[in-house]
């Protein structure tokens, strides 16, 4: 629960909605804080500080979306980044027509990473993707929770290309460069897909239609209010709810 508590929190304080990629803090209760190591008093949820090598990014910097979304030495991140752009850009790298090249031996590792480099069916997806997946180097793979002793640093800077000795690429924001996880949030946080994201996975749950289904103009219309509102998703939630598109849907 604790990257939805952190979301759950910027909203409820009336927080600027950009804060979930960017926070230099983060919400633990106990059982959170004694996976991670992180300083915990008292009892339930609460505002406690990030391992202090992650600041500044928010639900990037949260060990527990790492956990649920994994990687292995040959992915190195690429399901990581494209979780994070489907669901904070509501853009999905696996939904881009592309040719598949059935010549390429997925599974041979070291086939796979020249392919994404050099084969052009492979680089016009791989170009963003990867950059964007070494955003995410110093997290580490899927993990059995039951196989390790707590507390568990499941990040360590450099962790892919240093230790596992996996060639990455440069980190980059779809051609923007950056070097930590805190750059990331602040670029996802300024780019216009982010809060017209937010705008269509609202309209999409108080509509209860698939996110595909819904309308651009009605999605930038919320987008509208919500930077009108100085990124205050309440106010675009409020908006929405009293709209007339409401009313009739209702």
């Amino acid at each position: 629960e604790a990257p939805l508590r952190l979301i759950e929190h910027v909203v409820t304080s009336d927080r600027p909605y950009g804060e979930i990629v960017t926070a230099d803090y983060t919400l633990a209760d106990e059982a959170v804080a004694g996976a991670w190591g992180l300083t915990h008093a008292g009892e339930g949820w609460q505002v406690v500080d990030p391992p202090p090598d992650i600041a500044a990014a928010g639900i990037l910097a949260d060990s527990w979306l790492f956990s649920r979304h994994g990687s292995t030495i040959s992915n190195a991140g690429r399901g990581r980044a494209n979780a994070i752009s489907r669901a904070l850009l509501c853009f999905d790298f696996a939904s881009r027509d592309i040719e598949i090249d059935a010549s390429v031996n997925l599974a041979d590792p070291n086939e796979v990473a020249e392919a994404v480099q050099v084969n052009p069916s492979c680089v016009a997806c791989h170009q963003q993707l990867d950059p964007l997946a070494s955003f995410f180097a110093g997290y580490k793979l899927d993990f059995a929770p039951l196989l390790v002793s707590y507390p568990h640093d499941h990040y360590t800077q450099g962790f892919f290309p240093d230790f596992l000795k996996v060639d990455m690429r440069e980190p980059h924001y779809f051609g923007s460069p950056g070097q930590s996880l805190a750059d990331l949030g602040d670029m996802i946080s300024r780019d216009p897909r982010f809060s017209r994201c937010a705008a269509q996975r609202a309209h999409a749950y108080f509509h209860q239609q698939d996110l595909a289904e819904v309308p651009f103009t009605a999605a930038a219309q919320l987008q509208a209010e919500l930077l009108a509102a100085k990124m205050d998703y309440k106010a675009m939630i409020k908006a929405l709810v009293l709209g007339p598109g409401f009313a009739l849907a209702t």
